[in-house]
């Protein structure tokens, strides 16, 4: 049985590391450059501490390599992926896609640390729809406007 409370977890340190603590001009770097650029390597740095340090286990340690390394990856083919119109949501759709199949691989091996685990799921997602209303949805609202637009 998966472990939503992780699975929430993860999904607010992917917000704080893709949205709060990368700049638009870092982003638009990674972007332009894919594997050779200046950010990817820091960015992939920061992804790994936020799924390690949110996971409150270090158990979790090995899926937030796996995190990192996915997000790496990703980010890394941005600049091929970055010709169509719906590119942004291919990304986060696989970013999210390996969220969930690393706490699913965590949840089905491993047992949450009882004095580390957080029950309150309810702020959990209280927290995940504010760090959301912050920067992603202004960015995401405008995904979606650009993907409709018909002058491209």
């Amino acid at each position: 049985m998966i472990d939503f409370n992780l699975l929430i977890l993860q999904g607010i340190a992917h917000l704080l590391s893709d949205y709060i603590f990368q700049s638009g001009a870092n982003a638009k770097e990674k972007n332009e450059n894919g594997f050779k650029s200046r950010y990817l390597w820091k960015h992939t740095f920061i992804t790994y501490l936020c799924a390690t340090i949110l996971a409150f286990d270090l158990n979790f340690t090995l899926c937030a390599l796996g995190i990192a390394a996915s997000h790496f990856g990703i980010d890394g083919f941005k600049k091929r992926l970055n010709k169509g119109k719906y590119a942004f949501f291919i990304d986060q759709g696989l970013d999210l896609a390996c969220l969930f199949l690393f706490v699913t691989l965590y949840s089905k091996y491993f047992q949450p640390n009882p004095y580390y685990t957080i029950h309150n799921t309810k702020l959990l997602v209280i927290i995940l729809g504010y760090l959301l209303c912050l920067k992603p949805a202004n960015i995401i609202i405008r995904e979606i406007l650009c993907s409709y637009r018909d002058w491209e």
